[in-house]
Parts: structure tokens; C-alpha cells; sequence
């Protein structure tokens, strides 16, 4: 199911898939199992103009 998620995701969006079980460290205010980030040009125009 999840290489399926992946696979549909991956035809819209870059996806980057990790190991499972293996030592991640990254900088986040929520700390889960699954992180998704999605990054537009729209997105970083509106932070910006914020």
C-alpha cells in the first residue's frame, strides 16, 4: 500500500522515500511516522508576500 501511495504521489510530485527503521534527523514541528512536504512556487510567493 505504501510503495502504491508512493508510486501515485510520484506522478504528480517528487517523492523521496526513506529506510525504514533508519536514523532520520530533520528539523519539524510535528514528529510522526510519515512526513510529507510540499513545495509550489506559489507557496514560496505567498511566504514572502506575508
Amino acid at each position: 500500500m505504501y510503495d502504491a501511495f508512493c508510486d501515485a504521489v510520484g506522478e504528480v510530485l517528487p517523492v523521496k522515500r526513506g529506510v525504514f527503521g533508519a536514523d532520520m534527523r530533520i528539523d519539524a514541528v510535528l514528529d510522526g511516522p510519515v512526513n510529507l512536504v510540499i513545495d509550489t512556487v506559489e507557496l514560496r510567493n505567498q511566504e514572502r508576500n506575508a
